[in-house]
């Protein structure tokens, strides 16, 4: 956990991903750090229902405070037609709130 840069990882279904990102998890806990694991659908609803509640800013910033932030699933279920928008707008939303966390996104 001491650097501070993004992963990416994508293969066929049933070839260990999730079961992957829940170990580094796992492992990043037992070092004592936080870690919040979303499958994309749920991050995706949490984001609607705070935007909904006015509480979508307090939520992004819970979010940037995390050290390891896994969204997994990606593109297993529907997502709602305002998916694409939100995925692509968090990372901006964090470094607006956030401004070290700039040098984290490439």
């Amino acid at each position: 956990m001491s650097e501070n840069d993004g992963h990416h990882v994508a293969d066929s279904p049933g070839t260990g991903k999730s079961h992957l990102a829940q170990a580094i998890g796992r492992a990043v806990i037992q070092q004592g750090y936080r870690v919040v694991y979303r499958e994309a659908h749920t991050l995706l609803e949490d984001l609607a229902d705070a935007t909904l509640l006015g509480t979508r800013k307090d939520y992004v910033a819970e979010l940037a405070t995390v050290p390891l932030l896994i969204i997994d699933d990606l593109g297993m279920r529907k997502l709602p037609h305002t998916a694409a928008e939100d995925l692509l707008v968090l990372p901006c939303q964090i470094v607006r709130l956030f401004p070290e966390c700039l040098r984290d996104l490439i």
